[in-house]
């Protein structure tokens, strides 16, 4: 034999090594594929129902921030009507006793005008 037949054989067995190979590749991605198509089928199944519970929830969790900013606003509402009220009461109350203060100081004055 030659050098170029025993070339030629260690290329042919290298070829039929590399074909061998490239078959047992080709049969993982199969598998590898099928598999990954079958998780997906799976998770097909579980996540619609896992995104309409959550979009509910979304939508209560909305709701329920509504309903606390109405109560918020409401309280912010009766804070200011209190706060005037106050205002209110305290003027009402201050008058009187600032026109007594004054009655009280012109008196004192008066008295101390005699008695000078």
């Amino acid at each position: 034999m030659e050098v170029n037949d025993v070339l030629v054989l260690v290329l042919i067995v290298a070829a039929l090594g590399l074909t061998g190979v490239a078959a047992w590749a080709s049969v993982e991605v199969a598998r590898t594929a099928r598999s990954v198509r079958q998780i997906t089928d799976q998770l097909d199944g579980k996540f619609p129902p896992l995104i309409d519970k959550a979009d509910a929830s979304l939508d209560l969790l909305n709701a329920e921030m509504m309903r606390i900013d109405g109560i918020v606003s409401q309280v912010e509402e009766v804070s200011d009507r209190m706060n005037t009220t106050s205002e209110t009461v305290n003027d009402v109350v201050r008058a009187p006793l600032a026109f007594i203060v004054g009655f009280a100081d012109r008196v004192r004055r008066a008295r101390e005008q005699r008695a000078d």
